[in-house]
């Protein structure tokens, strides 16, 4: 009979463990694992100090587009051309010299610019910039995108893949951040040249102060590290 009892003891308990040996493993919804924002194949998580290219937050609420448009901006910025108006040509060498400009002293330059797929008739427009080694990232205004695309009404994507100044580095721009009515964005009328575009471009950058002017240009590496002789 003690025997029996056992037996049946022993077999009770291995039938209430068994659901709990074989319950698969749950994750909450806190501990799902997604895709990074950055499109980033590499990582299921961003880097660390990552901030989303639209939330980005840069004061330049003085460069406007009726500013851009002014006559002072063509002929200072643009030397002689418009905003916006069509180039001569996509296929010009480095270095491109641009403007120390106005009281908050940017860094301004026109650059010829137009949407890749040449093929498909988009034109070549000069196009003014805002160098700011402080965004990792590249933007073009809304206005700048509509012109270079071409085609009214069309919806307008988040990102616009450009060449500028030649033919060699396509490169992907953002939308500057258009914020909303109430709160428009800092720099929603702002073309912005970033770190992302001065290194993919493999651009060194000479400011000239006293002459109110500077250069984006491509250097060798020789003469690069000559500047730097007591560097390992």
């Amino acid at each position: 009979i003690f025997s029996r009892q056992v037996r049946s003891t022993a077999a009770q308990q291995m039938k209430t463990a068994t659901p709990e040996t074989h319950k698969p493993t749950s994750f909450t919804s806190s501990e799902t694992v997604t895709t990074s924002p950055t499109g980033s194949d590499d990582s299921l998580v961003d880097p660390p100090g990552y901030i989303a290219p639209d939330q980005q937050d840069m004061m330049l609420t003085d460069i406007t587009s009726a500013m851009l448009h002014s006559n002072e901006c063509s002929i200072t910025i643009g030397r002689g051309k418009e905003y916006l108006s069509p180039a001569d040509s996509i296929q010009l060498p480095w270095p491109a010299t641009g403007i120390i400009f106005g009281y908050n002293k940017r860094l301004m330059i026109s650059l010829p610019c137009r949407r890749t797929r040449p093929g498909r008739g988009y034109g070549v427009l000069n196009v003014f910039f805002l160098v700011d080694t402080g965004s990792p990232c590249s933007y073009l205004s809304r206005e700048a995108m509509e012109a270079l695309i071409n085609k009214p009404d069309c919806n307008l994507p988040e990102q616009l893949q450009v060449v500028i100044q030649n033919e060699s580095f396509p490169m992907h721009f953002y939308m500057s951040p258009l914020g909303t009515q109430e709160h428009p964005g800092k720099f929603h009328d702002v073309n912005v040249l970033g770190m992302d575009f001065l290194i993919h471009n493999k651009l060194s950058m000479m400011v000239d102060t006293p002459i109110s002017r500077f250069q984006l240009l491509q250097k060798d590496l020789q003469s690069i590290y000559a500047n730097y002789p007591d560097e390992d």
